[in-house]
């Protein structure tokens, strides 16, 4: 492989460095999941460990930087294209609107239409968001589609809230950082299998131009 084909490798290799989206993933799946489902960050030392938790994520979020920036090069972006500007304003969007309209739904539970009680508004905007994002920067992957397609489905499932009102949410935020978790992987195994087994030494600072 030329320096030309390693170039056009880290274009795309910018969106796939999977392994960032784990600390995300952990966040959701650990303090905002799993606390609020075992009702934990009420008490002092549960808030103290939240915060050591979220400390620990952040430390793991600069070491994992530091391994994609010594180990694969420095992708520096070019002048920002609407067609990139899209996805990271819509992805907002539509994430924070599903959990929006279920904290609305379930703050009137009683003129909240049936069939809407079970069904996750969160988990929905999340896959949603995540599909969006994925096909406007980096185009969709196989996994992509199982994953986040399968999640689309499951959120307009009746399978959720029959813990309380306040489980729909939580169930939706664990489940999205684990999935968080499993997609960085796939799409970190991907970026290795699309590099050369060889880089340069130093690793190259490539301009991407969206």
């Amino acid at each position: 492989m030329n320096r030309l084909d390693i170039e056009a490798s880290a274009a795309r290799a910018t969106y796939l460095r999977g392994l960032s989206a784990i600390p995300l993933g952990l966040f959701f799946l650990v303090p905002l999941g799993l606390f609020s489902l075992l009702d934990a960050g009420n008490s002092g030392t549960g808030q103290w460990w939240q915060l050591a938790i979220v400390a620990l994520l952040v430390i793991l979020e600069v070491a994992i930087r530091h391994y994609y920036r010594t180990r694969f090069g420095v992708a520096r972006r070019g002048r920002v294209s609407w067609r990139r500007a899209v996805p990271n304003l819509v992805f907002p969007v539509v994430f924070v609107g599903g959990l929006l309209l279920d904290m609305r739904l379930h703050a009137d539970v009683a003129s909240a239409p049936t069939w809407t009680r079970h069904l996750s508004a969160t988990m929905l905007g999340f896959a949603v968001a995540t599909l969006l994002w994925h096909r406007l920067n980096v185009g969709l992957q196989a996994h992509d589609l199982r994953l986040w397609g399968g999640l689309t489905v499951l959120a307009m499932l009746p399978v959720w809230g029959w813990g309380g009102e306040d489980s729909t949410i939580t169930q939706s935020f664990m489940l999205f950082g684990g999935a968080l978790v499993l997609a960085g992987l796939l799409d970190h195994r991907l970026l290795v299998a699309s590099l050369p087994t060889q880089l340069p030494d130093p690793p190259l600072a490539v301009q991407v131009t969206p």
